[in-house]
């Protein structure tokens, strides 16, 4: 939450915190590089990077955040905002949030990239969520 809340003062935007937008838990892999972990615990990041429901010990599975992005953003489409809504996240909720908005699998979380500082534009008309534009670079 440090970072998105770093970034969204950053983008001058008063931020307030929602614990749906929170980065997805890795458990005992938190802190450990692609690398390690394929070296460490090869066939569980095999099973996690092929399994949205594989959990790492500890930590939240891919589905989890999922439910979570789908949860805040069916949530946002019930009430019917006026104006926007910037939330300002992490990499694997934005991911989920994008396969939500396209009725897309979870299978397809691997296909797609969220870079840092990074957009990701959905639009909602009060029935639906639609995807206008995804990747381009935030302006600082």
């Amino acid at each position: 939450a440090r970072r998105a809340s770093e970034t969204a003062a950053l983008l001058g935007l008063a931020a307030t915190e929602c614990p749906e937008l929170r980065d997805q838990s890795f458990g005992a892999w938190s802190g450990m590089s692609l690398s390690e972990l394929q070296a460490t615990e090869g066939e569980a990041l095999a099973a996690w990077t092929s399994d949205p429901a594989f959990t790492p010990e500890g930590g939240e599975s891919v589905a989890a955040v999922a439910d979570r992005a789908s949860a805040f953003l069916d949530r946002l489409l019930q009430g019917s905002p006026s104006g926007c809504t910037i939330a300002v996240t992490h990499p694997a909720f934005v991911r989920t949030a994008i396969l939500h908005v396209l009725s897309a699998p979870l299978s397809a979380f691997w296909r797609l990239d969220a870079a840092p500082l990074s957009l990701a534009d959905l639009r909602c008309d009060g029935r639906r969520w639609a995807l206008r534009s995804h990747g381009l670079a935030a302006a600082t």
